[in-house]
């Protein structure tokens, strides 16, 4: 591994092979990228009404598309890998979309409640079944199928059903329970580490384990041992982590709220 290498896995800003060390990666180069400009697309968002937010939104994928499709049919190339595969730069605005979508989906959090507790059980049960459909988008065998699975229609395919998940689970009571047992609501805790440590975890075990026991029984065992990791990086990492943020921002918080009492008593 080369120093340049280790600086980009440290930064997670640039454009390198994210699959040398842990590939899920790729998509915290882009987390990065956005959270820099995320205040002002959530002023973008304040500014506009729903129906401007959304054009807005809509049109970044709509002029992705089309310049991809142009390089890809027209020019023969994939501007993605000729860019940089996974971490490439030209691949963020499509990713901005999506945190816009969410900041969109908070701001009318209310008014989309409203519409949902309007509408009757088997338009429920559908939005239900259109959800795990979209979700599973990408497995699903199409007419056409190179082109109806192009990664831009999957991601936004996924978009969809994870826009109604959210809104099921913000207000169908059903779905609250079930998301608040503790086993389901502790795994939604450790999550995002699952996500960071399960490909590390099972290829360790594949490389230490191999020849010891069967494929099967690897597998396996590793499925069991990321929740285990994922859980103490869950209380030893992440959790601190967010901590210290809330403590850094209480103490601006403080700060500010002396400032202005202050200023008011002066």
């Amino acid at each position: 591994m080369s120093p340049q290498m280790i600086i980009n896995h440290i930064i997670l800003l640039g454009e390198f092979n994210t699959m040398t060390l842990n590939p899920v990666i790729w998509s915290l180069i882009h987390e990065m990228r956005v959270s820099l400009i995320f205040p002002f697309l959530m002023w973008v968002l304040h500014r506009g009404n729903f129906k401007k937010n959304l054009s807005f939104i809509l049109g970044i994928p709509i002029i992705f598309f089309i310049t991809y499709y142009i390089c890809l049919k027209i020019f023969s190339y994939d501007i993605t890998v000729f860019s940089g595969g996974y971490s490439s730069f030209i691949l963020t605005p499509h990713y901005v979309a999506f945190f816009m979508l969410g900041g969109l989906l908070a701001k009318y959090q209310k008014k989309i409640s409203e519409i949902y507790k309007k509408i009757n059980v088997t338009y429920k049960i559908s939005l239900v079944v259109l959800a795990l459909i979209m979700y599973m988008y990408n497995w699903l065998v199409l007419p056409n199928n190179s082109t109806l699975h192009l990664f831009i229609f999957n991601d936004w395919a996924i978009a969809t059903g994870c826009v109604i998940f959210i809104t099921l689970g913000l207000n169908s009571k059903l779905v609250k329970v079930f998301l608040l047992l503790k086993l389901v609501n502790y795994v939604g805790k450790i999550s995002y580490s699952l996500y960071l440590y399960h490909i590390p975890v099972i290829l360790g075990s594949l490389y230490f384990l191999h020849g010891l026991m069967p494929v099967r029984l690897i597998l396996f065992v590793s499925f069991a041992f990321s929740f285990i990791v994922s859980a103490i990086m869950y209380h030893m990492v992440e959790l601190p982590s967010v901590n210290l943020g809330k403590r850094f921002t209480r103490s601006k918080q403080q700060n500010q709220m002396n400032h202005d009492s202050k200023t008011a008593i002066s």
